[in-house]
């Protein structure tokens, strides 16, 4: 256990580790549960709630249908990324989680922005500690869930990034399917805390599940190639040199191009291109350890700076002949590492291809590919992350 954000929060479990749990969720038929009852829940209500939110992320709220949601990021005045959520539309009602370490000022900046804009109509409702949050994930997920879900419930219906306010054994939750792994999976709103015991037991008398900690929930993460908040996301990385456009929406689109959200004239021209800056995060891959977040990175002739890593990981399910993760399996999505990349490389049949070597000791620096490409990955129909930290 590790204090975080206020909260005791379990890294690896006893008798496990941190390389077990994170084969098991990786393993077919398998599934895991993840204590992330420290993020934050809102419900945000008023017939103005979605107009608001538009005023405060980057992305499409308004387009969402019943039960609907995606991924988004709240951004400063300058375009910087303050954290990213997952918004659904859940019909009378729009639910938002927001990380856990960003969550008080995350409140804080909205009940400025809603000080702001006082002609609205718009209530925030942050749950506290009266709610909390369990995450299912792996393969067999779905398996798992299904017997504690009211009867008739349609898990072939029940779509990736959507989400319902439901029982899990006959208890009050809201089920969105989502997750930060890469795998099929749910995140569970446990609406009352004295639940939420409750549930993860009876998740976990499954025999195929086990609970898994913060440190192969970020393994996973980044074998999937996804972001994390405070690592390779910051209020100084915008969307554009973050690789995350998409949340934006595709070219032509009413958000590229009506724009409206903080930041906006300086990461987009006024037709809704975005604008060209000198770093940009890429994914790469190497053949030998993995390089430590911090570290620099060089060019392959050693003689100039051309970025930064952000977060870095042994890819585990690879090189132990596992399937690979969803995430890693849809073929415009990366994984492995990140990076800052100061001088983006050299653009080539729809990725970016360079040379790049960085220090791991005094004296000594290991050469490797550098490939990476976008990640245009639309939040409702590819891979996608909700938040984590």
């Amino acid at each position: 256990m590790v204090p975080f954000a206020g909260y005791e929060l379990p890294v690896q479990y006893a008798g496990a580790g941190v390389l077990k749990e994170h084969m098991h969720c990786r393993a077919p038929g398998k599934a895991s549960v993840f204590d992330v009852g420290h993020m934050g829940q809102i419900k945000w209500t008023g017939a103005d709630r979605a107009a608001f939110l538009e005023k405060c992320v980057v992305g499409d709220i308004k387009g969402l249908g019943a039960g609907e949601g995606r991924l988004s990021l709240l951004t400063n005045e300058s375009g910087g990324i303050l954290d990213d959520t997952v918004i659904t539309n859940a019909g009378d009602y729009i639910y938002m989680v927001v990380n856990g370490a960003c969550k008080v000022t995350d409140m804080a900046h909205l009940e400025k922005m809603m000080a702001e804009n006082s002609d609205m109509d718009v209530q925030m409702n942050y749950l506290g500690d009266d709610a909390t949050l369990v995450a299912l994930q792996g393969d067999g997920a779905k398996t798992a869930l299904q017997p504690l879900l009211p009867d008739g419930f349609d898990m072939e219906r029940f779509a990736f990034m959507t989400g319902v306010d439901t029982t899990v054994g006959g208890m009050e939750c809201r089920v969105t399917r989502c997750g930060y792994t890469g795998e099929d999976g749910f995140e569970i709103g446990v609406t009352h805390t004295k639940d939420a015991v409750a549930v993860a037991e009876l998740l976990l008398s499954n025999e195929n599940v086990e609970p898994c900690g913060l440190g192969a929930r970020d393994s996973l993460r980044l074998e999937a190639g996804l972001c994390l908040y405070g690592n390779d996301l910051d209020d100084t990385v915008n969307p554009v040199e973050g690789t995350l456009l998409w949340t934006i929406g595709p070219k032509d689109t009413r958000r590229r191009t009506e724009q409206g959200f903080p930041g906006a004239s300086n990461m987009l021209t006024a037709e809704g291109k975005p604008k060209k800056f000198g770093r940009k995060r890429v994914g790469f891959m190497g053949h030998t350890k993995p390089a430590r977040p911090g570290a620099d990175i060089y060019s392959a002739d050693g003689t100039t700076k051309v970025g930064t890593v952000t977060s870095c990981t042994v890819l585990e399910s690879n090189r132990r002949g596992a399937s690979p993760p969803a995430a890693v399996r849809h073929p415009r999505l990366h994984h492995g590492q990140h990076a800052i990349d100061a001088t983006p490389a050299r653009r080539r049949g729809g990725r970016f291809s360079g040379r790049a070597t960085w220090p791991t000791r005094p004296r000594s620096r290991r050469e490797m590919d550098l490939r990476a490409h976008d990640s245009p990955v639309d939040s409702r129909t590819g891979p996608a992350r909700s938040p984590l930290a």
